[in-house]
């Protein structure tokens, strides 16, 4: 697998665990009862939304570790964006979802940190893709 494809799938999963982290902020219960069927719901609709995200805005091209400030500020807007998109779709789809109003702003904060971090599997190639000396990680 070619490192475009790997960190697709890496923002993806990062994307993901972090709309399963907020419902786990929100709703402790959440773990040990085990995950109910409208929050895969919701994990597939937010995943949908960032696979467009990602695309549009080309952030399975970025190595987060050696970036600049305005390749963070793609990032910070993808995300605001898919968390204005998930905000909705939760009036949206409020019956099915039970979607707590907190969720869709505390996933979009965690995947901009999850997604903005330094990655081990990413520093290795960053520094071919980038150029040395630019470092602006979110951590």
């Amino acid at each position: 697998m070619n490192l475009t494809a790997s960190k697709f799938l890496l923002d993806l999963a990062l994307w993901g665990a972090s709309g399963l982290l907020a419902y786990a902020f929100r709703k402790p219960g959440l773990i040990t009862v085990g995950i109910p069927v409208n929050v895969w719901g919701y994990l597939l609709l937010s995943v949908l939304v960032m696979v467009a995200l990602e695309a549009r805005y080309g952030l399975h091209r970025q190595t987060w570790q050696r970036v600049g400030i305005l390749d963070l500020n793609v990032l910070a807007r993808a995300a605001a964006l898919a968390t204005l998109v998930m905000f909705a779709l939760g009036f949206i789809f409020q019956t099915w979802l039970q979607l707590p109003r907190s969720v869709p702003v505390l996933a979009g904060v965690l995947g901009f940190v999850l997604m903005g971090c330094a990655w081990p599997p990413v520093w290795r190639a960053s520094g071919s893709d980038f150029g040395p000396g630019r470092n602006a990680s979110v951590c």
